[in-house]
């Protein structure tokens, strides 16, 4: 799983380097580590987590709690097309849609495995009232 780690870190390092990847505006993306970060404003909030379909990895998420959120998920492959083997991001953008709080579960694995997934990542938010997200926390299990 250090290899795996290692690859990843160097492709985001020459990705950075040339000044490849997505583009985002305002918020700015809060980085959690090299493979995961997320950006939030009042009623959104999108996780932008590394993702290499072309190995058989995806990302799977479950919601526990309360249903507060609604889903919307992308993947955009790198500015120089979907090469195999290139990484590329998978968003995952949550709008809120009621009150109330939830824990978002983000696990990376081949789904036909019964390995332990790569990579899990645990993001717990809440819905105000008035409909504003925020992130409790969100870290790696």
């Amino acid at each position: 799983m250090a290899i795996i780690q290692r690859i990843i870190a160097f492709f985001i390092s020459v990705l950075a380097f040339f000044g490849i990847g997505p583009k985002h505006s305002d918020p700015p993306a809060q980085p959690v580590d090299n493979i995961a970060s997320y950006t939030c404003d009042e009623k959104q909030i999108t996780f932008s987590l590394v993702s290499n379909p072309s190995t058989g990895f995806g990302w799977e998420t479950t919601q526990s709690g309360e249903s507060v959120l609604k889903t919307d998920e992308s993947f955009k492959g790198n500015d120089r097309g979907n090469l195999a083997g290139a990484p590329g991001t998978q968003y995952y953008t949550f709008t809120a849609i009621a009150p109330g709080k939830t824990t978002v579960t983000f696990r990376y694995a081949r789904a036909w495995e019964n390995n332990p997934p790569a990579y899990t990542y645990i993001a717990v938010i809440r819905v105000s009232a008035d409909l504003q997200i925020t992130l409790e926390s969100f870290t790696q299990a």
